[in-house]
């Protein structure tokens, strides 16, 4: 299109509006109810905010506003654009349609992802968001993105006439209605009847946000002058203003800052000092700030759990979380997305006909394939457990069936079915039944083990993380001791120490909850191939039992932690140490952990989810009873060998406890004792001291796994 004066251009658009009003009405123009401010009109409409100070304030220098809008756009630009038409009242790709190419590929700059994501930027800091369509004669080539506040809508008396972009240097450039794609949030106090400006989230938020800044920075005072006295100096005689000065000075350099905290401060004879500021915990700061986090993730329709504030840390569990990210997305990004579709169906309608529709992808977005992945969970149930048909199972997820795909498959270990689904497969075909038992088993049991062994490095890598968290916070509470009087009771000591650990129970759990979880899953997907059982992973039941698991692993490692540092603290106060020496011996007894221990926790704890998740699983498919599978090779340890092939009923345990086992040494047997187990001639004994044993590891370091027992 050749460039014409934006008088020029906006008037011929105006007519073009005035013939169809006039075609439409038979020349006959009804009166249009709007009524623009007349010292409006013809005015190009600046953005409403200042959009540097929100930028800059709120986006770049606050994190949490920063956090929400990228939260929702970083989850907003999954969505894939697809042109569709309708075929006999059905919607099909329409690939050939040129606007499908354009949104594959808007310009040579971006991609159509990285538009969304910055639309969604745009809309929640600027409250618009703005596609200049640059077109070759009736169709569109490329799209556009414009900062918003550079783009202008301009208003007549009774219409829009265009949008002016407004560059930082040269010439302004006028585009007609149709040239430009304005996606906007509601402004209930539009003069122009909601043809105008939108208003942003971050515009209720501002107050808020600013509270919040004062606070980051009043914690960056507080650091920097904390050890400054906020309070008031009196002497006995008086002082002028150049000595004033010189004591003021002498109180910085010494005590302002980090390195001053620890000083002792000294006063002269005369002096004194009244504290009259308020500390942190006076003022209650950190619920104050709290609030003002809140209230901004409130404005911006973002659950705190999803962006790791305090209020949404407190309460963050693995279904609040599934539940928070689907709620964002159902909430806030899918209607805004929307609106955006919306937009594009109106621009581009021309282009569209009248059987072309533009329609949101949602197949790459994790929060939004909730419902299609149950969809494929009660199909895969149904294939799996040799009640529906494949193609059946195809046509139940939208797909399109298979040739020879009208069979049902038959899992592992389940009795076969006979060719017309009636009566058995002869018996003289069939493996018996033991032999078939221990074929499946240990083919089971490898797979198991293949999937947990390529999890441990991860889960030693997590446990060596959090004893290096724990080691520093426990030294700092030495540091409080370090010049105890000899009278001072060592309990002391040893209170605030576990008082760290009981803190850092937490922090174990939110470290391995995501891990089991993974772990589970993949477990889950063995499971199900081998069995023909599903396991229903987002069930709030499912949910709710692995949070449980969770905090009770999180607890055992405290309480082992916690034993261990009791031990060292008793042997420090009988051999009479100092609390360097107790802190050397501490950093010893963590390296150590950070090593053999986290090595065990890892072994051990993929081995016990894994079989935590299969008893799980076994219950929800209704099997009753459980069966203790070991490898049967030379590693196998007499405990475990006598375990093999115990059956119980599910959700009973083997061991409680506290309880003892005692297993006899075969005569061509080398003893391989697990640890904290004892021997007595032939005779092998081990304490269930770690908890109840309702599954696998008997032991640490265990390598059994839990079979379903599945009745004929």
């Amino acid at each position: 299109m050749a460039k014409r004066r934006f008088g020029e251009r906006l008037l011929t658009a105006s007519k073009l509006i005035g013939t169809a009003v006039r075609h439409v009405t038979g020349g006959s123009r009804q009166k249009s109810p709007y009524m623009f401010p007349g010292w409006q009109r013809m005015r190009p409409v600046k953005s409403l905010v200042d959009y540097q100070t929100f930028a800059e304030e709120g986006y770049e220098k606050n994190q949490i506003v920063f956090a929400c809008i990228r939260k929702i756009a970083t989850t907003a630009k999954g969505t894939h654009l697809r042109v569709e038409r309708m075929v006999d009242g059905q919607g099909e790709a329409w690939q050939e349609h040129h606007l499908q190419r354009l949104f594959d590929r808007p310009n040579e700059n971006y991609s159509m992802r990285y538009i969304l994501e910055m639309m969604n930027t745009y809309r929640n800091l600027e409250g618009n968001a703005f596609l200049i369509k640059e077109k070759k004669g009736k169709q569109t080539e490329k799209l556009w993105l414009v900062r918003p506040d550079r783009m202008r809508p301009v208003p007549k008396e009774k219409e829009l006439l265009g949008y002016v972009y407004v560059p930082v240097e040269g010439e302004k450039v006028p585009y007609l209605p149709g040239e430009v794609i304005h996606v906007k949030f509601v402004n209930p106090l539009d003069p122009f009847e909601g043809l105008g400006r939108g208003i942003p989230p971050l515009m209720a938020a501002a107050r808020e946000v600013d509270i919040d800044n004062r606070a980051t920075a009043f914690i960056d005072q507080f650091f920097k002058q904390a050890a400054v006295p906020m309070g008031v100096w009196g002497v006995k005689h008086e002082i002028d203003d150049a000595e004033m000065t010189r004591i003021r000075a002498r109180i910085d350099e010494q005590y302002a800052g980090e390195a001053g905290w620890w000083k002792d401060l000294i006063l002269d004879t005369e002096a004194e000092y009244q504290r009259i500021g308020l500390n942190m915990e006076e003022m209650a700061f950190p619920d104050l700030r709290s609030m003002s986090e809140v209230r901004i993730c409130t404005t911006f329709d973002v659950p705190p759990i999803l962006i790791g504030i305090k209020a949404g840390l407190e309460a963050s569990t693995y279904s609040n979380y599934e539940q928070a990210r689907k709620e964002l997305w159902e909430e806030k990004v899918e209607p805004e997305t929307a609106d955006i579709i919306e937009a594009m169906n109106v621009s581009f309608a021309d282009e569209l006909g009248e059987i072309g529709q533009v329609v949101p992808d949602y197949s790459h977005v994790p929060a939004a394939r909730d419902d299609r992945a149950a969809q494929f969970q009660r199909a895969d149930t149904g294939v799996k457990g040799g009640w529906m048909t494949v193609n059946e199972a195809r046509r139940e997820v939208e797909l399109g069936e298979v040739e020879n795909g009208d069979v049902f498959l038959r899992p592992m270990m389940i009795t076969e079915i006979g060719e017309k689904g009636l009566g058995m497969v002869p018996a003289k075909e069939k493996k018996s039944r033991k032999a078939t038992r221990e074929e499946m088993g240990a083919k089971f049991h490898k797979a198991l083990d293949v999937v947990a062994r390529a999890w441990e490095g991860r889960f030693e890598q997590a446990a060596r993380e959090q004893f290096e968290k724990e080691l520093p916070a426990m030294l700092a509470e030495l540091k409080q001791f370090k010049r105890r009087k000899a009278d001072e009771p060592w309990s002391d000591i040893l209170k605030f120490l576990l008082g760290v650990i009981s803190q850092n129970t937490q922090f174990w759990k939110m470290a391995y909850l995501p891990l089991f979880l993974a772990l589970m899953d993949e477990q889950g997907e063995t499971i199900s191939a081998s069995f023909g059982i599903s396991w229903d992973l987002s069930s709030q039941d499912t949910l709710a039992w692995l949070e449980n698991y969770a905090f009770t692993f999180a607890e055992q490692i405290s309480m082992s932690t916690a034993e261990g540092v009791r031990q060292l603290v008793m042997q420090a106060q009988l051999e009479g140490w100092g609390v360097g020496k107790l802190a050397d011996e501490l950093q010893a007894l963590y390296g150590g952990w950070s090593k053999d221990r986290a090595l065990t926790i890892a072994r051990t704890e993929t081995i016990r989810s894994s079989n935590a998740g299969a008893e799980e699983s076994y219950r929800q498919a209704g099997v009753e009873r459980k069966e203790w599978y070991t490898a049967l090779d030379e590693r196998v340890c007499p405990f475990c060998g006598e375990m093999h092939g115990s059956v119980i009923a599910i959700g009973t345990n083997y061991f409680g406890k506290g309880d003892t086992m005692v297993v006899e040494l075969p005569d061509d047997a080398l003893a391989i004792l697990p640890e904290g187990a004892e021997q007595k001639g032939r005779l092998l004994t081990m304490v269930m001291g770690y908890s109840d044993v309702g599954y696998p590891p008997l032991h640490p370091k265990c390598r059994c796994t839990l079979l379903p027992v599945i009745e004929d």
